[in-house]
């Protein structure tokens, strides 16, 4: 048997080949770095102390790497049972205290953020996230061990790119190896929303656990529904690695997790599990266990207790459900994109482009999928909305309000997963042929929200959100005018490169056990086989 050795955004490979160990790594490889350009724009576009609690992150993550895993609760009452007292340098602290001019203050450009000074002499910092289990943080700090004080978060925003971008590569890589790769490709591609790209290019561990999740879902469904191909092994072994990652990234993972196991064994039932228990998989089977085990550990032990101020009026179940409900209704646009510390948003237009867009292919590649694979295709939906719901409703009585819609996205960034996956391994030519011409137009659609997403950031930070994405008080490190022209060719060849892939996607990546190639010279009607596109 033949092997491919195509490109990685080439069109989509014969039918007598799959892609081998050296096309694995050389795709995974490619999209790595495509991943990361895309996140590091984000990242440029993005000034210090401008992310979602980015002040307790970046400072966590210096805290971390210099040897304070376990901060000591501050003395007296807590706000939050995760709250731990970091020793961060006086030159990180006075920039991040002057956080408070632009967080929530919409209107007010990132110029009035302060720049990092030059003392190093250490300061008690109370940490919201000082006691959240520290893996991310301390490989995201490492960098600061040797670079300038005034180097430090870029280099933690450089480590988290890497990490991140990482992840994303290898779900990118393991859709490539599926029979009909555009369509894989374009559910994962789908599920990186604007907001996915963003957290990615930024100090917060909520970005490792949505990228590792792809991971894991792409690989693992690669693994699963192509059993016999050449890498199906390490596919499922790269999964199970990720799992181990996602399981020490965020207290809530191994839900997410659990769940997703779940919806697997919904999808496949006994050979998920004779896989997963087979000898030469032990050792990667119990990593994920073994890594949500620490998790629960470090949660239980080290964070202590996540109870905070009583709200003022108590509610019952019911009241709390249908408030966390009505909360959460409220939140798919954050899935989408809010940016800042919520305050910068996209139009409405926008959000519906996507949403409704990101829908309709999901459903149109629901109609092909078989009836197992769409009951596990609905248990995940139906999990991803009513589980926040659960959690935060049994919460509202203590922390209150809490979840944010960024806190779903590992599933939700699923759903076009799980669907693109199992549409590509359908061997229908005229099913190819009208995903191809529907996807395309409907990706340019999302690939102009991505575009405006990124125009929205810079004005936000250049200028405030009513002034000029080009002329205001901050200047980003390429200028605006050179990151969003870079950042739109970036989305432009990407949509490019997507849409040659599915408007080719009647040739499939195929093992072609099934039937040989016609002879050189044969006309393939004589052979008893379609005509090859």
């Amino acid at each position: 048997m033949s092997k491919a050795r195509g490109r990685a955004w080439g069109p989509a490979m014969g039918p007598d080949r799959e892609v081998d160990l050296r096309g694995f790594v050389r795709h995974a490889l490619v999209f790595w770095l495509w991943s990361a350009l895309f996140m590091t724009m984000w990242s440029l576009a993005t000034p210090l102390w401008s992310a979602p609690d980015s002040v307790a992150h970046e400072l966590r993550a210096y805290g971390a790497a210099h040897g304070n895993l376990t901060p000591d609760p501050p003395e007296g009452d807590q706000v939050l049972g995760t709250t731990g007292v970091d020793e961060v340098p006086e030159g990180l602290l006075s920039s991040a205290g002057s956080a408070g001019c632009y967080a929530f203050q919409p209107l007010v450009s990132a110029e009035c953020l302060a720049p990092v000074g030059d003392s190093e002499k250490l300061l008690p910092y109370p940490n919201p996230a000082g006691r959240y289990i520290p893996s991310y943080y301390v490989v995201t700090g490492l960098p600061t061990l040797v670079v300038p004080l005034d180097l430090a978060v870029p280099s933690e925003r450089g480590m988290a790119v890497l990490i991140s971008s990482m992840f994303l590569g290898l779900a990118l890589a393991a859709a490539r190896t599926m029979r009909r790769p555009a369509l894989a490709m374009t559910g994962v591609l789908v599920g990186c929303s604007p907001m996915v790209l963003y957290l990615g290019g930024v100090v917060n561990p909520n970005s490792l656990e949505i990228t590792a999740m792809a991971a894991v879902g792409a690989c693992s469904l690669a693994a699963l529904l192509r059993p016999q191909a050449l890498l199906s092994t390490l596919l499922l072994r790269i999964s199970l690695v990720s799992a181990a990652a996602l399981c020490i990234a965020r207290m809530i993972s191994p839900v997410w997790l659990a769940i997703w196991l779940g919806v697997l064994l919904v999808a496949f039932g006994g050979p998920l599990v004779k896989r997963l228990l087979e000898r030469r998989m032990l050792a990667f089977t119990a990593l994920p266990v073994v890594a949500s085990a620490i998790n629960c550990a470090w949660t239980f032990s080290s964070a202590g207790s996540l109870e905070g101020t009583s709200t003022a009026a108590p509610v019952s179940m019911w009241d709390a459900w249908s408030l966390s409900a009505a909360r959460i209704d409220s939140g798919l646009n954050e899935v989408v994109g809010i940016f800042g510390w919520l305050d910068t948003v996209l139009s409405p237009r926008e959000y519906t482009f996507y949403i409704t867009g990101a829908i309709f292919i999901v459903g149109m590649l629901a109609t092909v999928v078989d009836r197992r694979r769409l009951a596990a295709l609905a248990t995940l939906v139906a999990a991803a909305y009513f589980v926040p719901i659960a959690i935060q409703a049994a919460q509202w009585g203590s922390v209150g309000p809490v979840w944010q819609g960024r806190y779903t996205i590992p599933l939700l960034l699923l759903v076009p997963v799980l669907a693109g996956m199992v549409a590509s391994e359908r061997s229908d030519q005229s099913f190819a042929n009208r995903v191809a011409f529907i996807c395309v137009p409907i990706t340019g659609l999302l690939a102009y929200v991505h575009v405006r997403a990124y125009f929205a950031q810079l004005r936000r930070n250049v200028s405030g959100v009513s002034g000029s994405a080009f002329d205001g008080g901050w200047e980003p490190p390429l200028t605006a005018e050179v990151q969003f022209a870079l950042y739109t060719v970036l989305v432009v060849v990407t949509w490019l490169a997507l849409s040659r892939m599915l408007l080719r996607a009647g040739v499939v990546s195929d093992e072609g056990r099934d039937e040989p190639r016609p002879a050189a010279g044969r006309r393939s009607e004589d052979a008893g086989l379609p005509e090859p596109v």
